[in-house]
């Protein structure tokens, strides 16, 4: 599988929490930070699907003009 890389920045507590995670499990750094990746997405996807569709359907009633005030509470 061909893969490309990705930079990205984190505090120095994360890291070093990446860091002992990839040491207990006996992974690296890279693929702790794989995993977590995909599980995000894998939650994201499973769980928000409805959220994602309210969203669209919010855009397109706003752009029709037809979007109706959102009240907190």
């Amino acid at each position: 599988m061909q893969t490309r890389s990705v930079s990205v920045r984190v505090a120095p507590a994360l890291k070093e929490r990446l860091d002992s995670i990839a040491q207990v499990e006996r992974r690296t750094t890279s693929d702790v930070i794989k995993l977590a990746i995909e599980h995000y997405l894998a939650t994201y996807e499973e769980l928000h699907p409805q959220f994602q569709a309210d969203i669209r359907t919010g855009l397109k009633e706003m752009h029709a003009g037809k979007a109706t005030p959102y009240t907190f509470g």
